[in-house]
C-alpha cells in the first residue's frame, strides 16, 4: 500500500537541502517507504520546481546558501499556500521552534535522522491539516 496524503493519492515530497549526499540519502529513504520524491539543492531551486509541480510536504534544510530554510518555506507557500512543511538541520539553535512553528512549518528534525524517524516524521506530518 503506497503512503498517501489525507487526500487519498500519493503524497510528493519536496527535499531542498545543499548537502546532495543528504538530500540523496533522505530521498532514498522516503521512496523505499512508498513516497514520491523531488530533491532541489537550494531554496531558488525548490522554488523552480514548485512552479511546476505539487508537493504536499517540503522537507527543508534550515542552513543553506543563497536562500536559508526558513526563506524558502516563506517564498514556497506563496506559489503553494497549503504544502506542509519540515525543517530539518544539523545546528541545533540556530532558530527557536516557535519562531519555525509561527512561519507554518509543522516541525524541526535534528540531524543525524535514523530512517525509520524520518518517515514517521513525514507521515505524521501528512495527517496535519495543510498551512
Amino acid at each position: 500500500m503506497q503512503p498517501t496524503n489525507p487526500d487519498g493519492f500519493e503524497a510528493h515530497i519536496l527535499i531542498v537541502d545543499d548537502h546532495e549526499d543528504i538530500a540523496s540519502l533522505f530521498s532514498w529513504i522516503l521512496r523505499q517507504a512508498g513516497f514520491q520524491t523531488t530533491v532541489a539543492s537550494s531554496g531558488p531551486e525548490a522554488l523552480e520546481f514548485a512552479q511546476s509541480q505539487e508537493f504536499d510536504l517540503a522537507l527543508i534544510d534550515i542552513l543553506m546558501p543563497e536562500m536559508d530554510g526558513p526563506s524558502t518555506l516563506v517564498r514556497l507557500r506563496e506559489i503553494l499556500p497549503q504544502v506542509r512543511a519540515l525543517f530539518i538541520t544539523g545546528h541545533s539553535g540556530l532558530y527557536e521552534l516557535e519562531t519555525l512553528l509561527e512561519l507554518g512549518a509543522h516541525g524541526l528534525l535534528l540531524k543525524p535522522i535514523l530512517p525509520a524517524r524520518l518517515v514517521e516524521a513525514v507521515k505524521e506530518c501528512l495527517l496535519l491539516s495543510p498551512a
